[in-house]
């Protein structure tokens, strides 16, 4: 009797062991694990709360990433006003090695090389830049001058262009294409970009004089040709 009293407390332990085991109960039968509303709940809360840690951690080492890169490139960026162009591009290597799709450190890749006359180089470092950042004014602005350098004026407009599409206000652009336009004797189109640059810089001396001079050329040059016309038939 004694014995029986100890082989029913033994079953019944043995059936509810299983709850001890993280809630889980272990079927028999089927040897798969059933876990309870309450075990389900607190696993789904555990995984979620494991996610916004992980996504917590993503996004404070992109922003200590992305201020270490700005503080890299404005280092950059004053070597190169400082015309230190052989430590600014030593900078650019092992800074491309780890950022190998920053569009910034190619444009400045490619300032560097136009600055030191390498504008073949320019050109490719560019086209870099523009893949990663197509919007990018100065980009545009800096083709455009190469393309200028290297008589090349049609080439040269059209990148201008593309830099005022994306800023209309940009002024660079807007005096370089003019001279593009006056280069292949196009004085109307020339004179409109460099009086439009007026309106945002006025403080230009050189400029007013330049239109000031082209348009009493120019409108001295149309009388010429009203005095030999000629009627004869």
């Amino acid at each position: 009797m004694k014995h029986n009293k100890y082989r029913i407390i033994f079953t019944v332990l043995l059936l509810i062991f299983p709850f001890f085991q993280g809630g889980s109960l272990v079927s028999a039968k089927k040897g798969t694990d059933r876990f309870s509303p309450f075990s389900r709940r607190a696993r789904k809360h555990k995984e979620i709360r494991r996610k916004i840690v992980h996504k917590q951690h993503l996004i404070n080492t992109s922003i200590s990433s992305d201020t270490h890169s700005a503080l890299d490139l404005e280092t950059i960026e004053d070597l190169i006003k400082k015309k230190k162009y052989d430590n600014a591009n030593n900078m650019l290597a092992e800074f491309l090695s780890g950022h190998p799709i920053n569009a910034r450190g190619y444009y400045l890749k490619a300032l560097v090389s136009f600055l030191t006359g390498r504008l073949d180089k320019a050109i490719i470092y560019l086209n870099q830049s523009l893949i990663y950042n197509y919007n990018s004014v100065e980009a545009h602005k800096l083709m455009g001058d190469i393309y200028r350098k290297s008589n090349e004026y049609i080439g040269a407009i059209t990148y201008y262009t593309n830099a005022l599409g994306i800023d209309s206000g940009n002024v660079s652009s807007l005096i370089n294409r003019g001279i593009c336009y006056y280069r292949i004797n196009e004085v109307d189109k020339a004179l409109t970009d460099w009086k439009r640059s007026l309106r945002y810089k006025p403080d230009n001396p050189v400029l007013k004089k330049l239109i000031d001079t082209i348009t009493q050329e120019k409108d001295r040059a149309e009388s010429l040709t009203d005095s030999i016309e000629v009627d004869e038939h």
